[in-house]
């Protein structure tokens, strides 16, 4: 019964993946990850609608994107936090034009309005772009824009 308060009281500050609950109720109990207590208490609240990898996918998904990560970085993010490769690309979805114009944003705010013509300057306009995980098409367009 502990551990599901602890959970709960997790849950009800921000959403948390499987994995992340179960390594932060290890830590707090002095458990295995994998200890049959902690795997119970996690079926149970995801039966109950308290934790969802979907949901959490898509909160944190949302999250980033408004900080203007591109969906590499996501992935791989949410990869390191135990999400489904499935639910990834569900929540990520490469191919939305949505990721194009976020990186023609970042690109005006950090280096303002105009067409970038010195090598240097595509340089650093590439390195940042792909640093925030914007795959080359959706730079290649933000350069142009």
């Amino acid at each position: 019964m502990q551990l599901r308060g602890a959970a709960l009281d997790l849950l009800g500050r921000r959403e948390h993946s499987r994995r992340e609950l179960a390594s932060k109720l290890s830590v707090k109990f002095n458990l295995p990850v994998d200890a049959p207590a902690i795997q119970a208490a996690l079926d149970q609240l995801a039966a109950d609608g308290y934790q969802s990898d979907e949901r959490f996918a898509e909160v944190f998904v949302r999250s980033r994107r408004a900080r203007g990560y591109g969906p590499v970085f996501i992935e791989q993010e949410l990869r390191r936090r135990g999400i489904a490769s499935e639910l990834i690309q569900l929540a990520v979805d490469r191919g939305d034009d949505s990721w194009t114009a976020l990186a023609g944003d970042l690109k005006r705010k950090k280096f303002g309005l105009g067409s970038v013509t010195a090598m240097s300057e595509k340089a650093k306009v590439v390195r940042f772009l792909r640093y925030r995980g914007f795959l080359q098409p959706q730079v290649d367009i933000a350069l142009r824009q």
